[in-house]
């Protein structure tokens, strides 16, 4: 009876960390309930609690209580979770430029920002981390997901391609994920799209996101390919992978085609919205191609005869 208590109440709080990170919450301090969230006895709960932190990284209490937590967290899976979260916060440090020479804050630096000696020590121990044969290997391998942004830096291009070389198929996709995050060199570029042919699901799914982040457009043969594979549950990343890589007009019309003729199809069904959406914020940004912008607008999941 205590076990089903035990399980009901780490699925209710679970529910309540996705309300609060997909902001469907009314909760008038979202940081410091899941602070408290933080302190739970699951390390299930404890950890998704961390990830979603990462959306108030702004906030003055969460990255202190991260970089704390780094250090104290027991639980692997969670720990490598508080590594996640502070990546999301390199992630901004590498956009701003924080930690290159040539760094100068202007008015608009997030306040965590002007100074690098924080981002320093967030790198730096995080490098430390993922360095070290000491540190368990998801701790590791996340930490280095939490370094992507910096791939393009010699010292941790080694660390990626340390982790690439490793024969766990986890280990795999964090380095790929790294590489996707990276400057992209050619080296990369060629392991990226060879991977697209990956049996390991898991493994494909990350060089399909990381081509769509760089718009790879020599990709979009093997994404085809993975589209029109009705037994592969990776389809629909496929399928939005494939519009974001500005295909040419005629080939987009006709993997259109070749999709609805394989509706009705719940994996695609999900994407298609999606899809649209993000043409249409591409428009309005003056960043869309009209010749494509639409091109599911006539799914047969409007048609009322279908």
């Amino acid at each position: 009876m205590v076990s089903r208590r035990n399980e009901r109440t780490e699925s209710q709080n679970l529910t309540r960390i996705e309300e609060i990170e997909a902001y469907l919450s009314e909760s008038e301090d979202p940081v410091g309930e899941l602070l408290f969230l933080c302190r739970d006895d699951s390390a299930t709960v404890r950890g998704q609690a961390y990830r979603a932190l990462v959306e108030f990284w702004q906030d003055k209490r969460v990255l202190p209580f991260l970089q704390r937590t780094l250090e104290h967290e027991p639980d692997s899976h969670a720990r490598g979770l508080v590594c996640i979260g502070l990546g999301r916060f390199l992630d901004t440090a590498s956009e701003e430029g924080v930690l290159e020479a040539d760094f100068r804050p202007d008015p608009y630096t997030p306040e965590e920002l002007q100074d690098i000696t924080l981002a320093r020590h967030v790198y730096d121990r995080i490098f430390s981390l993922v360095r070290s044969d000491d540190t368990d290997l998801e701790v590791r391998r996340r930490g280095l997901e939490a370094l992507g942004s910096f791939a393009y830096r010699p010292e941790v291009a080694e660390l990626v391609e340390k982790m690439y070389q490793r024969p766990e198929e986890s280990a795999q996709v964090s380095a790929l994920f790294a590489m996707g995050r990276s400057g992209l060199d050619k080296l990369y570029r060629k392991r990226l799209i060879k991977h697209l042919d990956d049996a390991r699901l898991a493994v494909q799914f990350e060089a399909i996101k990381a081509v769509e982040w760089w718009k790879l457009r020599a990709a979009l043969p093997f994404l085809r390919k993975i589209v029109l594979d009705k037994e592969n549950p990776n389809r629909g990343f496929a399928l939005e992978a494939y519009m974001q890589c500005d295909p040419p007009p005629e080939k987009a019309r006709d993997l259109q085609n070749a999709v609805h003729e394989m509706m009705p199809d719940a994996i695609f069904e999900e994407v298609i919205p999606d899809i649209e959406d993000r043409f249409l914020d591409a428009l309005e940004l003056g960043d869309g191609n009209e010749d494509i912008q639409g091109l599911f607008d006539n799914d047969p999941l409007d048609d009322p005869e279908s």
